[in-house]
């Protein structure tokens, strides 16, 4: 009853030493990515209110920020790309390189930390009690309490003594929302138009850093994390299959 694993999303994130967004890297940083990227028009400020550059894909589903110390790579998977897995890590892949490409920029390449977040999703087509009571018998233990509404765990493991996965599976229902008669909206189960299991994977390069580990964040650090994070997610998801009764 579980359709085939998606990928919704993903995040890239690095961080480096405090560096200044000024006119003149931001121009570096936005002739950089031309060929993919244009920048916003509109100005943004992180919470400290400090300049954050943000860069558009010239297609629509992804952009890049830039702020004083960190930036990120933002990915919505379009509909027909979300089944793509191959296709995701690699477009994952060629387009996190630029954010070494700003650091090079803004702190001559010094990087001290990578983390890869992807979010993926396994539609339910059965009853929406039985998923789940599918979850909570796959990670909840024993015994299930009765009428159960929603489900979510979340844990952390070490790879490799040097990086943290995160993990965290939770269920989900999605409504077609129209305009409400009331202050509240009334959001029923048997209403929902989608639901299903959401899996938010974040491998990172903390733990190193805590445990005062050596290990230098550079470029090739990018295509291991990615693999890493695919392969949880992966093995997440199958993990459920033969579990749906």
């Amino acid at each position: 009853m579980f359709a085939g694993l998606t990928i919704q999303s993903a995040t890239i994130a690095i961080n480096y030493a405090q560096a200044r967004i000024d006119a003149d890297s931001v121009s570096q940083i936005a002739e950089r990515l031309e060929d993919k990227y244009f920048q916003s028009p509109a100005p943004v400020r992180d919470e400290n209110g400090g300049e954050v550059a943000v860069f558009q894909s010239h297609h629509g589903y992804s952009q890049i920020a830039v702020a004083s110390g960190t930036a990120f790579l933002a990915v919505a998977f379009s509909p027909d790309w979300q089944a793509k897995h191959e296709d995701a890590v690699g477009y994952l892949v060629e387009r996190s390189g630029l954010l070494f490409e700003a650091a090079d920029i803004l702190c001559d390449g010094k990087v001290t930390f990578l983390g890869v977040i992807p979010v993926g999703r396994r539609l339910w087509s059965g009853e929406d009690q039985e998923l789940i009571n599918v979850a909570a018998r796959k990670w909840g233990g024993n015994p299930i309490p009765s009428e159960l509404h929603d489900f979510s765990v979340k844990y952390s493991y070490i790879l490799e003594d040097r990086y943290f996965c995160n993990i965290h599976i939770e269920t989900f229902r999605t409504w077609r929302i129209g305009i409400p008669t009331l202050n509240m909206l009334r959001l029923a189960r048997s209403n929902a138009q989608e639901k299903g299991i959401n899996f938010t994977v974040d491998v990172n390069t903390r733990f190193s850093f805590n445990e005062d580990r050596e290990l230098t964040v550079t470029p090739d650090l990018i295509n291991p994390l990615i693999d890493h994070s695919f392969r949880a997610m992966t093995g997440i998801s199958e993990s459920l299959d033969g579990n749906a009764s």
